[in-house]
């Protein structure tokens, strides 16, 4: 092979590397652009679940939020628990029927929104997916409705 067979084939491989790069970029621009969408018409079409993603018990880093943010003491849990909470919530799930029973006992448990916290940042460690988002999608919105009742008895910190 000569020099300039080389530099075209060179030029060509960037060319299909920077393409490749670029169309990796545009579809999770536009793979957000739809998760965003969806979060907006979930909320409107279930509005049960609107109240539910108000809660910080959702937000995976309202952990350490909280506490950088307290001079009290914050009951957290040990790794191992809000992992073990986190698979019986998973475990929970069926392609026939779900048992909500175990949501709600895990729900129940947490002392706090932290707590929660750490049980959904543990699931979506695990799973890959976000605690809220699968409980939008595969509950009703009467359960939705009792785990917002759970949660509201729940103290902040």
């Amino acid at each position: 092979m000569d020099k300039r067979t080389l530099q075209i084939s060179g030029a060509g491989i960037c060319a299909m590397l920077l393409g490749s790069l670029y169309w990796n970029y545009r579809n999770s621009q536009k793979e957000q652009c739809t998760t965003e969408f969806i979060n907006e018409l979930n909320k409107e079409l279930k509005p049960a679940s609107k109240g539910l993603a108000d809660f910080k018990t959702f937000d995976v880093n309202y952990k350490d939020t909280a506490i950088q943010n307290t001079k009290e003491n914050i009951f957290v849990l040990r790794q191992a628990t809000a992992e073990k909470y986190a698979k019986t919530i998973y475990d929970a799930w069926n392609w026939y029927d779900d048992n909500e029973q175990a949501i709600y006992g895990v729900f129940s448990k947490l002392k706090n929104h932290v707590q929660g916290s750490q049980v959904a940042s543990a699931y979506l460690d695990k799973n890959k997916v976000g605690l809220l988002d699968d409980l939008i999608l595969k509950l009703s919105e009467s359960e939705i409705r009792i785990i917002r009742n759970i949660l509201k008895k729940k103290e902040e910190a």
